[in-house]
């Protein structure tokens, strides 16, 4: 089985329209967590994705340099 993955959403900024962490063994800081610049640690930080099925939101994708797919809601 995958890693559970866990969404922190914060929009605390007009200029933004939502901003997601997720805890998984790739991640990301942003401005908000301290205060400093935002730093991506991946290399795939310009054209990461994550989708959702609208016919089946147990369907996810997310991608960055791969592209993976979930059946059961992101749990694998």
């Amino acid at each position: 089985g995958g890693a559970t993955w866990t969404a922190r959403v914060r929009n605390t900024s007009p200029r933004k329209l939502d901003q997601a962490l997720l805890s998984n063994p790739i991640f990301v800081f942003l401005e908000e967590c301290f205060g400093a610049p935002g730093a991506f640690f991946n290399q795939g930080w310009y054209d990461n994705v994550i989708a959702v099925d609208p016919r089946d939101s147990n369907r996810v994708w997310a991608g960055g340099i791969d592209l993976f797919r979930s059946d059961d809601g992101g749990k694998s």
